[in-house]
């Protein structure tokens, strides 16, 4: 027998041995149930329930053999007790190995709980430190605890959102259940505000369109939207529609999908919704190959991207500054987009904001008429006023014979005023002759940058039409 013949009958021989090997050893991955709640019947459900499946799936199938009961996928109904009663029969469900909680309200109950029978994955936390939760490190710290903290910088939003379209008075839509069980997410509220120095309102809304819109308060410049889980696709489209036809911009915190739906503006990444599945996937592979749910991280940082609908915002009317699009991905974007137009009138003007040459000089003004009101305050009557008092033991008082008493408070008020001093006047005269010059020196800046924009601009308009020819 020669060695092709000897390899080939070798081969013939492992092939069965390989296959009884990889059939044992799916034979003995281990199975485990997983149960979900949600706050509610979702629109969604089963799209949001199927990637998060499928991530976890895709995550432990190589070890586990992971399955999700259709009689282990509840909801609350809407209602705090409903999602307690939702937890606790998962909880007491011998059939269910780990509980998922996919809503708002059954994160923060679930985090509220000391005494977890079976690992707990919380993905939805606003904001730990506002709702209280036990936090250890970096992880929960608490037995079979594992909850993902989803906190998003509405400083940050907000800021940005100004960047888009300044606004004075916001309108907040937030869910009503997730604000009435959870009520310290309106605390952070009036900070905020004062950081921006804005007005906010926040519209607690259900699952109608025509609803939210009728409680968005008269008089409102933008429209920010928070996690809106009762809403419809086709309810929530009706929701930005009627915003676009009332004219006011919008921004969610939320979803990126929003933006694409009709919202103007987003700082939520389009891989957002994936990234915190792929966490929970994570979280739940560490728990079935025996990590401490209490231990796992609950940190999340789903980084920032500023999206922009410009099909909304050319419906709304409004024209984002070239700086912001510049950064911005553009979505449904048109040719002349980026191309700002500018008027010489528009253009003398951003030069004069921009200018720190200008700037500096204004603060030298500034500080130049504070230094004359110096110079000018020894001209002025001057008052003192002021106030003694003393408490000596009542043996050194007697002592003194009358010339120290034991309590002593005296006071004094004095009053004067320069008749004449040639220094005092010199200085002053001289410091506002020096601020003249400041003044002539901030309109001479001010003109020359003038002067250097409209040629600038001119310029371009002699180069376009050059090229033109």
């Amino acid at each position: 027998m020669n060695a092709r013949q000897m390899l080939k009958w070798a081969v013939l021989l492992l092939i069965p041995i390989l296959l009884v090997s990889t059939g044992s050893a799916f034979a003995a991955r281990k199975t485990f149930n997983i149960g979900v709640v949600s706050d509610g019947p979702l629109a969604r459900f089963q799209e949001i329930a199927a990637l998060y499946q499928s991530e976890i799936i895709s995550m432990a199938s190589s070890e586990f053999d992971v399955k999700f009961p259709a009689d282990k996928q509840l909801d609350g109904g809407w209602t705090l007790a409903g999602v307690n009663q939702a937890i606790d029969r998962l909880l007491a469900d011998p059939q269910v190995d780990i509980v998922i909680t996919l809503g708002e309200v059954g994160t923060n109950e679930v985090c509220k709980r000391r005494n977890l029978p079976k690992p707990v994955i919380a993905p939805f936390v606003v904001d730990a430190e506002i709702q209280k939760l036990p936090i250890k490190g970096n992880a929960s710290g608490v037995k079979n605890l594992s909850y993902i903290n989803t906190y998003r910088n509405f400083n940050r939003a907000i800021k940005r959102f100004q960047e888009v379209v300044p606004f004075k008075r916001l309108a907040a839509l937030s869910d009503q259940f997730a604000i009435e069980a959870i009520p310290n997410l309106q605390r952070p509220v009036g900070p905020i505000a004062r950081k921006a120095q804005i007005r906010i309102e926040v519209v607690r809304v259900t699952d109608s369109a025509e609803e939210a819109l009728q409680r968005v308060p008269p008089g409102v410049d933008a429209v920010l939207t928070t996690a809106l889980p009762r809403f419809t696709p086709a309810e929530f489209r009706k929701l930005t529609d009627g915003l676009i036809e009332r004219r006011l911009p919008s921004m969610t915190v939320t979803d990126y999908e929003e933006v694409q739906d009709g919202v103007l503006a987003t700082t939520v990444p389009a891989s957002a919704k994936q990234q915190l599945a792929r966490n929970v996937a994570i979280n739940t592979y560490e728990v079935l190959r025996g990590e401490p749910a209490g231990n796992l991280s609950t940190v999340f940082n789903e980084g920032e991207t500023l999206t922009l609908n410009m099909a909304t915002a050319r419906a709304i009317g409004i024209y984002p500054g070239w700086r912001v699009l510049t950064e911005a991905e553009l979505l449904n974007e048109e040719p002349g987009d980026r191309d700002q137009k500018i008027t010489l009138f528009e253009a003398v003007r951003e030069a004069l904001v921009a200018n720190l040459d200008l700037a500096v000089a204004g603060k030298n003004v500034t500080a130049g008429e504070q230094s004359v009101k110096e110079r000018r305050s020894g001209l002025l009557p001057q008052i003192g006023i002021s106030s003694q008092a003393r408490i000596i033991d009542a043996d050194r008082a007697r002592n003194s014979l009358g010339t120290n008493p034991e309590r002593l408070w005296t006071g004094s008020a004095t009053a004067s005023q320069l008749i004449y001093s040639e220094k005092t006047w010199a200085g002053y005269e001289i410091e506002k002759h020096l601020q003249n010059a400041r003044v002539e020196e901030l309109a001479t800046v001010k003109l020359d940058i003038m002067q250097l924009a409209a040629t600038a601009y001119l310029n371009v308009l002699r180069v376009k039409s050059i090229e033109r020819i």
